[in-house]
């Protein structure tokens, strides 16, 4: 882990060339190291130093020669994102700058602080719980602003704030339990069966409540692959382009123009989504190259979360929509497959009825012209019908984070066999054991039960400087 008597440093703004580049501090001699390279424009000294002040002045190095026009902000303890004193250095944000401004707080008794080790060490010091402290990082990675906002709502503490419900009653039922094994002579119960059962009824309804929402939780956070596919100048290419809304891949009448597959991230309805154009494919080729892209999108196909196969609304069924046909139905992927019909700008030839029958339980055709950029927003509602997630809150959290949904998984069957105990009449010692386990597997996810190896494998994700 960490020694609380470290002095850690890092950069805590991305590199690169920016109008602003921030040092942070934290520890017991971070306001001691920072006055040695901070000099204000009005003498003070370290004693009347007052916190969360912006103060202008002027960093030097150890020749007492000017390195920067810099601002600097103390924040005392526990006032702090630490619970720690810090101080920021706000300078100009260049590299050379913020890197000499580093080797200075070093070079004065700093350490180089490891990955997320200030929201560790904010973790530790009792500033947040670890469902918090997770949703920092989460807000830092995400791609879309729905995204940044589930975080966001992790990160007011709404999840642990159910969390605490569900083990504030479990800590009292314990209790009770532990009262009644304390006092086996008595002929008194320390609970209440029936209100016991109503309240484990409750949590265990509340814990399906937030796993059901996990599925669309996990899109905001991982994302979610789509894979267009179709046979050679179906207008693939077009369909990656108009989501894009750019050119990215060449678009050309001669079939065949794309052989290799080519992604970009897009955000749609929230979704950080990857869009993969694949090679066109064929019931039949010779061509050594298309063997290879075929394979490539058959895998692609594999590993889609969703697909949108297009047809060319101006031509009729062929040998190559059957093929491919072929290839949903041995993979059993006509859940996730979307049928668009493109190039309804076009005099159509294609019947929605033909592609209805060549794969079972395929969903209704989607109609666009992607060259003239028509109906496009019907690709979105169909991303947005297939991952459910128009009927995703945020008024309430959402579980984002496959770890979370597993412990919530396993801590939810702890429940219910506490219920089935109590239910059935077990002795106390049963349903006391079934309660705490579910209070330790709670812990995981508020970091009261979790080792330090999970720690470290949490916190060694976060990038260096929070």
């Amino acid at each position: 882990m960490y020694s609380p008597l470290d002095t850690i440093a890092a950069i805590s703004t991305p590199r690169g060339h920016g109008g602003i580049g921030i040092i942070r501090l934290s520890g017991p001699l971070a306001l001691e190291i920072s006055s040695k390279i901070f000099f204000p424009s009005s003498k003070s000294s370290l004693e009347n130093i007052k916190p969360n002040v912006l103060v202008h002045g002027w960093a030097r190095d150890e020749k007492n020669r000017p390195v920067d026009e810099v601002m600097r902000v103390f924040m005392r303890a526990p006032h702090s994102y630490t619970a720690e004193d810090i101080v920021e250095l706000s300078a100009h944000g260049g590299a050379a700058v913020l890197d000499k401004l580093l080797g200075l707080c070093l070079k004065y008794g700093a350490r180089l602080a490891a990955p997320g080790e200030f929201t560790l060490r904010a973790f530790v010091n009792g500033r947040m719980d670890l469902s918090r402290a997770e949703a920092v990082a989460d807000i830092i990675t995400g791609k879309t602003e729905l995204a940044a906002r589930a975080a966001a709502v992790q990160l007011t503490g709404a999840f642990y704030e159910k969390l605490n419900t569900f083990k504030n009653f479990l800590l009292e039922f314990l209790s009770r339990l532990e009262a009644s094994i304390d006092h086996p002579d008595e002929d008194i119960r320390f609970w209440e069966a029936s209100s016991v059962k109503e309240n484990l009824l409750a949590i265990i309804g509340a814990m399906e409540g937030l796993l059901a929402g996990a599925q669309k939780g996990r899109l905001l956070r991982e994302g979610m692959r789509i894979a267009v596919i179709g046979r050679p100048n179906s207008g693939k290419s077009s369909v990656l382009n108009a989501l894009l809304q750019r050119e990215r891949a060449i678009v050309s009448d001669i079939p065949g123009t794309t052989r290799d597959t080519i992604e970009e991230s897009v955000d749609i309805c929230g979704i950080p989504a990857i869009i993969v154009d694949t090679a066109g494919l064929r019931s039949h080729t010779l061509d050594p190259i298309e063997k290879i892209g075929h394979a490539r999108t058959v895998e692609n196909i594999k590993n889609a979360d969703m697909i949108f196969w297009i047809f060319d609304a101006a031509d009729s069924i062929g040998e190559s929509e059957r093929h491919i046909a072929g290839i949903l139905n041995e993979m059993n992927a006509a859940r996730k497959t979307v049928p668009v019909l493109n190039k309804i700008d076009l005099a159509p030839r294609l019947e929605e009825g033909a592609i209805n029958g060549l794969v079972e339980g395929l969903r209704g055709p989607v109609r666009i012209s992607a060259l003239k950029a028509v109906s496009l927003e019907s690709l979105e509602q169909a991303v947005a019908d297939f991952s459910g997630i128009n009927t995703l809150s945020l008024d309430e959290p959402v579980l984002t984070n496959s770890r979370h949904s597993d412990i919530l998984k396993r801590a939810k069957n702890s429940c219910e066999e506490a219920l089935q105990s109590v239910s059935g009449g077990e002795s106390d010692e049963f349903t006391a054991f079934h309660v705490r386990e579910a209070l330790n597997i709670i812990g995981e996810l508020t970091g009261e039960t979790s080792t330090e190896d999970i720690l470290e494998n949490i916190f060694s994700k976060f990038c260096i400087g929070k």
